[in-house]
């Protein structure tokens, strides 16, 4: 994120919307909204008043520990998403702050890039298959477990936006492909263990190509009971 001197409180004021349409560029009315949402979350929000304001080159985001946002354009839904963080979050230290949330983010992100090998060796293993199933349980409860709070977080934030803007279903609409890839993003791990664990329990030759192609075994068929 580039420096910057901006805080919330300078987004109130004609003079500091300025500054950032100087730096992040877009149209008068975008910052025009901009400046009334600042001021809307301030009246309700005070303590956000010091809240730094920067320019991101990989998307929008808040900070909680370093207390900043990064914007990546104009857009003042993208803003108020932001800001709807930071009310979420709040700038006190709590359980859920600085242990829940942060941590479920890197064990989702760990969980993405281990789910689908971990899950395929678990198929292909000469495990009992009720120690198989077994791990695949734990597995998806822990991959649900670590999405649950970004999910919330996430869900949270888009409806304190809404809420703050003049039109809550059109900030909504607006806002929902980002939550949908959020979502997507935090629920992959467990997709992934729910798919393979299905996958492994079919029979026929679509369930057996697939099989193959993530390199399991193909299955044999079932025998009568």
């Amino acid at each position: 994120m580039s420096k910057s001197n901006l805080t919330l409180g300078d987004l109130a004021k004609a003079k500091g919307i300025l500054q950032l349409k100087k730096t992040l560029g877009g149209s008068d009315e975008d910052y025009a909204k901009m400046l009334v949402m600042s001021n809307k979350y301030l009246k309700d929000h005070p303590d956000l008043a010091a809240l730094s304001v920067g320019i991101s080159g990989s998307g929008a985001f808040y900070d909680h520990n370093r207390r900043r946002i990064g914007l990546h354009n104009a857009d003042p839904n993208i803003l108020a998403h932001e800001l709807g963080h930071a009310v979420d979050l709040g700038g006190s230290s709590s359980l859920y702050n600085e242990v829940i949330t942060p941590y479920s983010k890197k064990l989702t992100r760990a969980l993405s890039h281990i789910a689908l090998p971990a899950s395929v060796a678990l198929a292909a293993s000469t495990l009992e298959e009720q120690k198989k199933q077994r791990y695949f349980n734990y597995a998806k409860g822990v991959a649900a477990l670590a999405a649950a709070p970004n999910l919330l977080n996430e869900i949270r934030a888009t409806h304190i936006a809404a809420k703050m803007s003049p039109n809550y279903g059109r900030t909504m609409a607006s806002l929902s492909p980002g939550l949908i890839l959020h979502g997507a993003t935090s629920l992959t791990p467990l997709s992934t263990f729910m798919g393979v664990d299905y996958i492994r329990g079919k029979q026929g030759p679509v369930a057996n190509i697939v099989a193959r192609s993530l390199g399991m075994p193909a299955l044999p068929p079932t025998m009568p009971t």
